[in-house]
């Protein structure tokens, strides 16, 4: 029998059986009865609890005792290193290469991710992360988790980077729950949001710095693997709780704490949304008394600008049609439809008004109706644009009614790709930029960030309620994809594809 207390001070009151225990000699089999047990079957058992619930304080006591020890290896002996591991797989798949060796502490704490990332937030959830944490900085100044993640052990990256997003997602919801407080008397509301404005920007700094590991679309059709799906949620997330923490507080977050949060956004975003670069000097400024009518005009946009706007149409347009990935580099058009594996099959766009148009959300059109309250302050000479009646309006025409009950029959869900979550990430980024307009008092800091919420909101909303607000050709009806929809499209919305010479 192991005692640990020959390993280290820390380690003096835990012991543990070792496989190579004789169970047939008498102190080994009443350790055995007594509770003491092997340390991989030890540190299992304490997981299990964890699953179970409940029992969360025994349990984080016994796991974070056995990772403390020396008993355990960091990283496991993978038994196929140059087998491809991307963290995708299924669960049964994902549990049988963990067990393929001995369990390591890296292993053990993969485990543990996969057992809380869908549990929401609660009394123990800081502790976790606490694990979740420290087990990262430990690899990282041992051993490099750049070093790991671009390594040939598929293994190890899998569960590297599933450990690095479970520690980034379980971080925000922390800090989500955090944001409870400010409806509790007696609370610093400041201290609390600039809190969590601290702990998102962290996470946000860490998704970028392994955003060239997490953020990979496949290049031929623009699909997404988990791991993006994944970071993308975790952004869309931390963006939500930076809105809520510069909007619901009654005195607003220091200037500096609110330039950081857009500074660490617009980096994600110019990744995820193959936005490129910056540019190094602002494009023409906005001269706001020059915006009175819709149409706006568009010439003020820099190329970075145009390509968040023509991201923002083609997210809209995959929330529709099933077929098409809103990741795609070019603007939607139908010989960029692609069928699907599963029975999901939806057109759910016009072309009536010489613009395409179709439907979004609830919670994304309320967040587009606040914005333009808030547009609507900053731009007082701008005639008011009544979202909320455009969009009742739009409700209650015959194809919006028949779409909405198409979309309601589908099996699976039409953004295949997570391009709910991109547009709800572009709306928060937008209301961050016109929250940091409305601090600024510069007027070219002021016209910037409103460019940067324009470039998101103008198209978003010429979608969505179909009305000509901005002279961009973006979303403009395309003739030759009007007549092929006129013949490949069936009774249902389902598009029949041009293999098909007849509708069914």
């Amino acid at each position: 029998m192991n005692d640990a207390s020959d390993e280290s001070d820390d380690d003096s009151s835990i012991i543990f059986l070792s496989d190579d225990e004789d169970l047939e000699e008498p102190d080994v089999l009443q350790s055995l009865k007594s509770g003491v047990l092997p340390i991989d079957i030890n540190t299992m058992y304490s997981v299990c609890l964890l699953g179970t619930g409940g029992q969360d304080y025994a349990a984080l006591n016994n796991l974070e005792n056995t990772l403390q020890t020396n008993h355990l290896v960091m990283f496991d002996e993978e038994q196929s290193p140059n087998e491809d591991s991307t963290g995708d797989e299924h669960n049964w798949i994902a549990f049988r290469k963990q067990f393929a060796s001995p369990l390591g502490k890296t292993s053990m704490i993969t485990i543990i991710a996969d057992v809380v990332n869908d549990r929401p937030p609660g009394l123990t959830s800081r502790r976790i992360l606490g694990i979740f944490r420290s087990h990262l900085k430990l690899v990282d100044r041992n051993d490099g988790l750049d070093d790991i993640l671009s390594g040939s052990n598929g293994l190890l990256r899998a569960n590297m980077l599933k450990i690095l997003l479970a520690a980034a997602k379980l971080s925000i919801r922390c800090d989500a729950l955090e944001m409870r407080k400010l409806n509790q008397p007696g609370v610093d509301e400041s201290e609390v949001a600039k809190s969590v404005v601290a702990d998102v920007v962290q996470t946000l700094t860490t998704l970028t710095r392994f955003q060239h590991i997490m953020w990979n679309p496949n290049s031929y059709d623009w699909s997404l693997k988990g791991v993006s799906v994944e970071m993308l949620s975790i952004f869309c997330e931390a963006l939500d709780v930076l809105v809520k923490a510069t909007t619901l507080v009654k005195r607003g977050v220091h200037s500096d704490s609110l330039d950081v949060s857009v500074i660490m956004s617009r980096c994600l975003v110019s990744t995820i949304f193959q936005a490129g670069s910056l540019p190094a000097k602002p494009g023409a400024s906005i001269e706001h008394d020059t915006w009175k009518t819709f149409p706006l005009p568009n010439e003020w946009q820099t190329d970075f600008e145009r390509k968040l706007s023509l991201k923002a149409y083609n997210l809209c347009v995959a929330c529709c049609v099933s077929a098409f990935s809103g990741w795609e580099t070019e603007e939607f058009s139908v010989d960029k439809l692609r069928s699907r594996n599963d029975d999901t099959n939806l057109f759910g766009i016009t072309f009536a008004n010489s613009r395409v148009a179709g439907f979004l959300s609830d919670e994304i059109t309320s967040s587009i109706s606040q914005q333009w309250q808030r547009v609507q302050t900053l731009l007082p000479n701008l005639e008011a644009l009544d979202f909320d009646t455009h969009l009742d309006r739009r409700k209650e025409a015959e194809w919006y009614q028949k779409i909405i009950d198409s979309a309601a029959q589908q099996r699976g869900k039409v953004s295949n790709f997570g391009e709910d979550d991109g547009i709800k990430s572009l709306l928060s980024f937008s209301m961050l930029c016109l929250i940091a307009a409305d601090a600024k008092k510069n007027q070219n800091d002021q016209g910037n960030f409103l460019k940067l919420s324009m470039s998101i909101l103008l198209p978003i909303t010429q979608f969505i309620i179909d009305k000509h607000v901005w002279a961009s050709n973006i979303g403009v009806e395309n003739k030759n994809d009007k007549d092929e929809v006129e013949y490949y499209l069936d009774e249902k919305h389902r598009w029949m594809g041009q293999t098909k010479t007849t509708k069914v």
